[in-house]
């Protein structure tokens, strides 16, 4: 007598030999700074022929909510926004290159004008071009670092910058306008591999309104370094993870305070048997 539809997101992922496909609702990560697993209604694909990773994709980030729906549906209203990114990576026996860039942006007639003319809703573009590296200096000791730089207009709608230029590092790809800001974001370890243990040393810089369209939730205005600890005791029956450092803010120096702070964690974990 009584029917509930039990989701509302379909998706399939065929995979032959080196070679996957995403179709429907699926999610993708190209980099932690760039593409870091937002989910997209479109279409991607996934290559590793021998050493070589290349992958792409384009798809909704965002439906359009409509003002008349948005309260309905407890949200606010929202214009569609869409996106497209593509990766191409080379690994050799564990040094690795790869190289991402990722666009989104909002379409601004994807939903009907506000009746309301308080109602005001952000409509932003964005482009991230990132670089992720990774070297085996030594047979235990290897070193990793990302780059990204993004470019972010608040607002699509407001007008080109006096210049009538491009945004530094961009071109004419991304156009300036008075609502636009660029970001760098730089994070990077040193690991050493022991035979019960792992030690690596991080480094992590986030400018000021750094961002990504391609993930839900990300922390910027922020440095920090660790010393992290990994190691197995006891026939690797105890598992022991710590790490200890120091972050800071304000970065661009903006802010009228300052914090810093101590970071650190610890897990401790017991197997006794299978």
């Amino acid at each position: 007598s009584n029917f509930a539809q039990p989701f509302n997101q379909y998706g399939i992922s065929p995979k032959y030999k080196w070679a996957t496909a995403h179709i429907g609702y699926r999610n993708m990560t190209f980099s932690e700074l760039t593409l870091a697993g937002h989910t997209f209604l479109g279409a991607g694909v996934e290559l590793t022929p021998g050493k070589w990773k290349i992958g792409a994709m384009y798809g909704r980030l965002r439906r359009p909510i409509e003002e008349s729906d948005a309260a309905a549906e407890s949200a606010q209203p929202a214009y569609k926004r869409m996106g497209a990114g593509v990766m191409v990576g080379y690994d050799q026996k564990g040094d690795l290159l790869e190289v991402s860039l990722f666009r989104a942006s909002d379409v601004l007639n994807s939903i009907r004008p506000f009746l309301d003319e308080n109602t005001t809703v952000s409509t932003e573009s964005y482009l991230v071009i990132g670089v992720h590296g990774k070297k085996k200096i030594a047979k235990k000791l290897d070193i990793e670092a990302e780059y990204a730089r993004s470019a972010v207009t608040r607002d699509i709608r407001s007008p080109l910058a006096e210049n009538n230029g491009s945004i530094a590092s961009f071109g004419p790809i991304f156009p300036q306008k008075t609502s636009s800001t660029v970001r760098p974001a730089l994070q990077g370890k040193i690991s050493y591999k022991g035979k019960s243990y792992n030690l690596n040393l991080k480094y992590r810089r986030i400018a000021t309104d750094y961002r990504t369209l391609g993930a839900y939730f990300f922390n910027n205005d922020l440095e920090d370094a660790t010393f992290n600890l990994t190691t197995n005791l006891f026939q690797k029956k105890v598992s022991l993870a710590g790490s200890i450092g120091g972050q800071r803010n304000n970065l661009q120096a903006e802010k009228a305070t300052q914090n810093s702070r101590l970071i650190g964690s610890v897990n401790l974990g017991y197997a006794p048997n299978q």
